[in-house]
């Protein structure tokens, strides 16, 4: 009986070496890129034949990326659950992942915290400037200016805010720890040879020396006239 239990155990260890050391042999070609570590069970299952068991968590929604070509499988292994906290043992044709307790996981990214920023705009007359367009650098967050040169802004910490005007220079200024950011814009010489449609044709802004208006409906609909050229 003690024989027979010692050649189970034999047996037993050599099938288990036996298994290791097929595992330790285990050459792998896998490209992935930016998938979660579950995926890259799956992609493991699909090409080595090997069962991997595992446990609900976070850390397995964590992404990864390999570019292995004919490369042991432990070292894949280790390379891509590493640095999450994970680790892993053999049995049979099974691979088990569990949690590493003592290995230290990546703190999450901080939050981005939004501020709201407002302020006006004007031009060096302090007279509003309607349709201003306002934008934080980098993104493609950003409004227009009301009828009062006014805006409002919801931005990241540590944003830049970038101020436009057709014929005015482009402004940026970094808001800091300011949550009212009032801005004057100085017209642009070099856009004074932009066209501009008049009453009676097409003149450059440069060349007009008269006074230019505009005329509404509320101020003509009254008069006594036969046409919008007499309204004129």
């Amino acid at each position: 009986m003690k024989a027979q239990l010692v050649l189970f155990i034999i047996g037993l260890m050599g099938s288990l070496l036996h298994a290791e050391n097929m595992f330790s042999q285990t050459l792998i070609s896998l490209h992935v890129n930016n998938v979660d570590i579950e995926t890259l069970f799956s992609e493991i299952e699909s090409k080595t034949g090997y069962v991997v068991l595992y446990r609900e968590s976070s850390r397995l929604k964590k992404t990864v990326s390999v570019n292995a070509t004919d490369k042991n499988l432990e070292e894949v292994l280790s390379e891509a659950l590493t640095p999450h906290g994970l680790k892993y043992h053999v049995s049979g044709k099974q691979i088990v992942i569990t949690e590493d307790r003592s290995a230290p996981v990546a703190p999450p990214a901080p939050r981005q915290e939004k501020r709201q920023v407002t302020g006006v705009v004007t031009d060096a007359n302090g007279e509003p400037l309607i349709g201003a367009n306002v934008l934080e650098v980098g993104t493609g967050n950003g409004t227009i200016t009301d009828i009062e040169g006014a805006y409002s802004l919801s931005v990241s910490s540590g944003a830049r805010l970038q101020f436009t005007y057709i014929s005015y220079k482009t402004v940026e200024i970094a808001v800091g720890i300011k949550s009212v950011v009032n801005v004057v814009l100085e017209e642009d010489a070099s856009a004074l040879d932009e066209l501009i449609v008049v009453g009676y044709g097409v003149q450059r802004k440069s060349d007009v020396t008269g006074a230019l208006s505009r005329v509404t409906e509320s101020q003509i609909k009254d008069r006594p006239v036969q046409n919008a050229l007499q309204a004129m």
